[in-house]
């Protein structure tokens, strides 16, 4: 048994935003930096902002926080936080992070935010055919990072934390209390299309072996996850889905085994 298996999960994200300036023309990988002009961008209202990160109303930036609310043009992406983080692309505003498998599930977009997690897991009474006891409950305390480097490329630290045992029977014997290994990579967004809605994105993490022994983690080396990551928006914004599959490649191959990974899910308003 090397991981616990999430039963309940609750997520707040809190995402940092930016402006888009204006280009003619803008194709599937085109560059945010370079100014693509944005015809679908954040809502069904053309949005070319012009050098000052101001709409020509003079009312609204790509967060509204600019003209009648005299607040700088620009948002949190003037700020050049610490110099490297950029802000979130908003032209997805309307996609909403998946929480199934959170940890290989991971978002298509380039984000810069902060998500803290709790999971909440019930042990059933017995288990196997054997039935034996067990029962009890263990929850994850959490907190996932996702920084955009580039308007493109984001680091990643998807799993971390820390794991609280009650468990009981023969459970409470295999785990106890402890720190939860850290799994950190990096992702690129190599499709993105305001137009279709369409967006796909490659990446890897790696779990270090770092967490705590007595709650099932530290096994091993550690292992590589390499994934592909996509979305699309349907329904004129009113729906999405995404969907994501990997494969997990342990370094110690005699310890642990390489497994495959694969989600999707629809959300619709």
């Amino acid at each position: 048994m090397k991981k616990i298996a999430y039963a309940i999960v609750a997520s707040v994200a809190v995402a940092m935003s930016g402006t888009q300036a204006a280009k003619a023309d803008c194709n599937l990988f085109g560059n945010i930096g370079a100014g693509c002009c944005d015809t679908s961008c954040c809502d069904t209202t053309p949005l070319c902002l012009d050098d000052t990160g101001c709409d020509s109303l003079n009312e609204c930036d790509a967060c509204g926080l600019c003209g009648k609310s005299g607040l700088k043009c620009g948002c949190l992406g003037d700020l050049n936080l610490l110099g490297f983080i950029k802000p979130s692309d908003r032209c997805f505003d309307d996609f909403i992070s998946p929480m199934i498998d959170f940890v290989h599930f991971e978002d298509p977009r380039n984000l810069t935010e902060i998500r803290p997690m709790f999971v909440n897991q019930r042990f059933p009474g017995t288990l196997g055919p054997a039935n034996i006891p067990a029962g009890g409950n263990a929850q994850l305390f959490a907190m996932q990072f996702r920084i955009a480097l580039t308007d493109r490329l984001s680091l990643i630290a998807v799993k971390d934390g820390y794991i609280i045992d009650n468990s009981q029977g023969t459970l409470d014997t295999l785990l106890d209390s402890g720190w939860a290994d850290v799994t950190a990579g990096l992702k690129y967004n190599l499709i993105r299309n305001v137009e279709t809605g369409t967006l796909g994105s490659l990446g890897f993490t790696y779990e270090i072996p770092m967490g705590s022994r007595q709650a099932l983690q530290s096994i091993g080396d550690g292992e590589f996850h390499f994934f592909a990551t996509g979305g699309q928006r349907l329904a004129g914004g009113n729906a999405h889905y995404l969907t994501s599959f990997g494969y997990q490649v342990p370094t110690d191959s005699s310890i642990q085994t390489s497994v495959s990974t694969g989600n999707i899910t629809w959300t619709s308003c």
